[in-house]
């Protein structure tokens, strides 16, 4: 496990660092540790292979925790470091999609609810009068706008995503 300190690098002079330890180091964990960076900036070092990040002000305890995390290959952000990206990506979720929900249009939004309550591709089609080769189409939008590839997975990932937007929600099934 190799720890790299941070003082006031550029996110150039970062990334080098870290190609340099792949370069030459590459079966070990990368952690950086030190002044902060914007909540970009860290995912872009974890797609380069850093394994944790923790910032200076972080408590202590969470070098360890950190250094147990990553030496099982998962991993870990500090929660200070957690919350910066959650918030950057919520951030551009939002600027992205403006509502939560309206990265789904008007149609999906119909025949994921008719699919979470059990019809077929068939019954969809006609109850809404369109082609069952359209409902397919948009079935096949809606599995790859919520990263699923079930019906029960579907369920799962709309319910949440109704739950975080204060609509109407589905009672939970189990896989």
């Amino acid at each position: 496990m190799i720890i790299i300190g941070l003082a006031n690098e550029s996110i150039i002079e970062c990334l080098d660092i870290v190609n340099l330890c792949n370069r030459y180091y590459s079966s070990s964990f990368l952690v950086m540790y030190g002044e902060p960076h914007d909540s970009q900036s860290i995912a872009t070092f974890m797609k380069y292979g850093v394994k944790g990040y923790l910032l200076k002000g972080d408590d202590p305890s969470d070098l360890l925790k950190c250094l147990k995390t990553v030496s099982k290959g998962k991993i870990y952000l500090s929660e200070t470091v957690s919350e910066g990206v959650y918030n950057h990506l919520t951030h551009s979720f939002a600027n992205k999609y403006g509502n939560r929900k309206s990265f789904l249009t008007n149609r999906e939004h119909d025949v994921a609810g008719h699919l979470c309550k059990g019809m077929s591709t068939s019954e969809i089609a006609s109850l809404l009068n369109l082609k069952c080769s359209t409902v397919s189409t948009i079935k096949s939008n809606l599995f790859r706008k919520m990263n699923v590839t079930s019906v029960i997975e579907l369920f799962n990932q709309y319910n949440r995503l109704l739950n975080s937007t204060n609509m109407y929600s589905f009672p939970s099934l189990s896989n």
